[in-house]
């Protein structure tokens, strides 16, 4: 796949849920961390962890430790890791 477009895509969708819902709703959260798993699978790891730790944390004070979502969010930030 191309990954550089598919970095584009998701921050493309990242910027439009963060226009319409706002910076901290949670789906603006999940589609950061969409972003940075894209930067990640495309080898920018500088690029993707940060979008990923910040997505973890505002998903974990909106919708808590335990919730699938956050869930998944920590998944894609424990393979930004490696």
């Amino acid at each position: 796949g191309d990954g550089a477009k598919t970095v584009s895509l998701m921050e493309e969708v990242y910027t439009l849920r963060k226009g319409k819902l706002g910076a901290d709703h949670p789906d603006t959260f999940l589609a950061m961390s969409n972003w940075g798993e894209a930067h990640g699978t495309a080898g920018a790891v500088d690029r993707a962890v940060p979008l990923l730790e910040q997505a973890v944390a505002g998903l974990t004070e909106k919708l808590g430790p335990d919730h699938p979502d956050t869930l998944a969010a920590q998944r894609n930030l424990s393979y930004g890791y490696r």
